[in-house]
């Protein structure tokens, strides 16, 4: 939304772009309405307002004029479409419901675009004139700044909105989710709720300030929440980019993501100005739309989300034509710094193949229940990376099937070895040791202490108390049959 405002607001850009990027704006609000995300939503906001303040393009008043009038009536149309504002919006009458929304959407969008057609003729060539020229002087833009700031402090107080914005911010600190009738998302646009985000959040603090100087590893968080959770639910982010950061690299981490993000978003700041300050003043607030809404939700971790930003970033970033030029690296250089680069699509590679047979493994023993093609794919697995505890996992299990515990118990142990953070590699370590007559309660307890909430954790220390090694052998068939049962242990409690 931002970069098409921005197209459409640009006198630089050729007629045709102009229009086309005003007819999308509207398509693209009611898309990202349709989304409820409130985070979205105020990110999108501040974004536009950074875009409107940095860049200050010279067509904005035609964008303005063309774009928000039928922007706003689709949005209000959508808002108003109650079958289709539901989390199945699939009868009939919500298909009927929004093909009426899309007929709304295609006709804003052929007015945003003729509005922004005639302005092109009309009120453009005018703008282009007085680009440049203070309209008022410094004092009375500062007077007229203060004015504004003035009356919306005094209305606001007057209508009481610092006490509903303390009960908003408990309401929304808490913890709490949405209130009132969950299968009306239009509620959840008004609720100051956060899903429970603060509680992922100050999991990720508490694992932070138990080890500050270098976290506790990259990809732990979900470790982090199954041990400290407040609640059972299944989780493996914290919902912000800053804090997971800051819980599995500590400080270090958090310094170099700092780093990157706050040295993008100041150089395009600083290169905001001149004949390229809406050029850049747009890629400055889409840089600032993305880093505010890492930091409440996971979609940061999507490459056509995150991949977009950080080339736009290098792109722009670059030296400009005619600078001085940096290191040039010569032939010799160039081959080596290619083999290097070729070198590091290895890892992803074997990490693919690897998740291939793993799946195929994972399909076979927890959906078919067929050993002979789990293990097969098991060990094809191990073959691509042996750093995984799942296939090891994989293959105790069936070796338990086959009558071979202590093989399992070899097995299972390989996978507390290259997991020895997590609850499932000791889970199932305890039920290949009680069926090969092993005691299974250190173990056991070790996997509860690490996820006392969850329900296999409990059920097998339960199971496994007796001190009589004929019991555990007996019990390791149901608490076998309960893991098996779960699914794929990465995703157990679900």
């Amino acid at each position: 939304i931002v970069l098409a405002f921005h197209l459409t607001c640009t006198l630089g850009e050729r007629r045709l772009a102009r229009i086309l990027a005003a007819a999308v704006v509207p398509l693209l609000t009611a898309t990202l309405f349709f989304t409820f995300s409130r985070g979205a939503m105020a990110a999108g906001v501040v974004g536009l307002v950074v875009y409107m303040l940095v860049a200050r393009p010279r067509g904005l008043l035609s964008g303005v004029l063309a774009t928000a009038p039928a922007t706003v009536v689709l949005v209000v149309v959508a808002y108003h479409a109650n079958l289709l504002d539901t989390v199945e919006p699939t009868t009939p009458a919500a298909v009927s419901q929004g093909h009426r929304v899309a007929l709304t959407a295609g006709i804003c969008a052929a007015v945003c675009a003729g509005l922004r057609a005639i302005f092109a003729v009309g009120l453009d060539p005018r703008l282009r004139r007085i680009a440049g020229r203070a309209l008022m002087s410094r004092q009375t833009r500062l007077a007229a700044i203060a004015g504004a700031v003035a009356a919306v402090l005094v209305v606001g107080l007057a209508l009481g909105v610092p006490h509903s914005l303390e009960g908003d911010w408990h309401r929304f600190i808490s913890g709490v989710g949405p209130g009132g009738n969950t299968s009306d998302l239009r509620q959840r646009l008004t609720d100051p709720a956060n899903n429970g985000r603060t509680d992922l959040w100050r999991v990720a603090l508490h694992g932070f300030s138990a080890s500050p100087l270098h976290g506790h590893g990259a990809g732990t968080y979900q470790t982090l929440w199954d041990r400290n959770r407040p609640y059972f639910a299944y989780t493996i982010n914290a919902h912000s980019l800053y804090f997971q950061a800051m819980a599995e690299l500590g400080i270090p981490g958090i310094a170099l993501l700092a780093i990157l993000v706050g040295g993008v978003l100041i150089g395009l700041g600083m290169r905001a100005r001149g004949s390229r300050r809406s050029l850049y003043g747009a890629l400055l607030a889409a840089g600032v739309v993305w880093a505010l809404h890492a930091g409440v939700d996971w979609d940061w971790e999507m490459p056509v989300v995150t991949l977009g930003f950080l080339a736009v970033a290098g792109v722009a970033l670059s030296p400009r034509k005619g600078s001085r030029p940096g290191w040039v690296p010569g032939q010799n250089s160039r081959m080596i710094l290619g083999l290097l680069c070729l070198i590091t699509l290895v890892t992803p590679v074997l990490i693919i193949g690897s998740q291939s047979r793993l799946d195929d493994a994972e399909q076979a023993l927890y959906v078919s229940n067929n050993c002979a093609t789990a293990g097969s794919a098991a060990l094809s697995s191990i073959g691509w990376l042996d750093v995984r505890p799942e296939p090891y996992e994989i293959l105790g299990f069936c070796d338990i099937q086959r009558g071979l515990p202590r093989r399992g118990v070899a097995a299972m142990k390989r996978a507390v070895h290259y997991d020895p953070g997590s609850w499932e590699t000791y889970y199932a370590l305890a039920i290949a040791q009680a069926a090969a007559g092993i005691d299974p309660r250190p173990a056991a307890a070790r996997a509860l202490r690490m996820d006392p909430l969850e329900p296999l954790t409990q059920q097998e220390v339960k199971e496994f108390q007796t001190p009589s090694p004929e019991e555990w052998v007996n019990r390791a068939a149901t608490v076998r049959a309960a893991a098996l049962a779960s699914g794929d242990l990465s995703i157990a409690p679900s």
